[in-house]
């Protein structure tokens, strides 16, 4: 997670030179890509110690992010899943409680949920 909000250090610290505005980031992933973009604009402690306001991001992009309740993945894809899962965040419950608490800092919030069925 920390990898990525540097990133998002780097590209805010050089806006100008990537004629970009460093007000307007929008962050986009999919799947474990979606959970670390869903992370950083929830928990402001990987933006702050990059250096970066959490005002820098106009808005979240999730794709596909099956991790939104890492207490309920351990139990519902035990193995592999699972096993990722750990490396990645751990098994802290706390630190799980945090992660499943997804709400917008600012603004409005959109959730979509696909029928697999189409």
């Amino acid at each position: 997670m920390q990898e990525v909000a540097n990133a998002v250090g780097y590209l805010v610290r050089r806006a100008v030179d990537l004629n970009l505005d460093a007000g307007r980031l929008v962050l986009m992933g999919h799947s474990s890509g979606a959970h670390v973009v869903t992370l950083l604009g929830t928990d402001t402690s990987y933006l702050t110690r990059a250096g970066v306001s959490i005002l820098s991001i106009l808005g979240v992009i999730s794709l596909d992010g099956s991790n939104y309740n890492a207490m309920a993945e351990f139990l519902d894809s035990p193995g592999p899943v699972a096993q990722s899962l750990e490396l990645a965040v751990g098994r802290d419950l706390g630190r799980l409680r945090a992660i499943v608490m997804i709400r917008p800092l600012f603004g409005k919030s959109y959730h979509s949920l696909g029928d697999s069925k189409l």
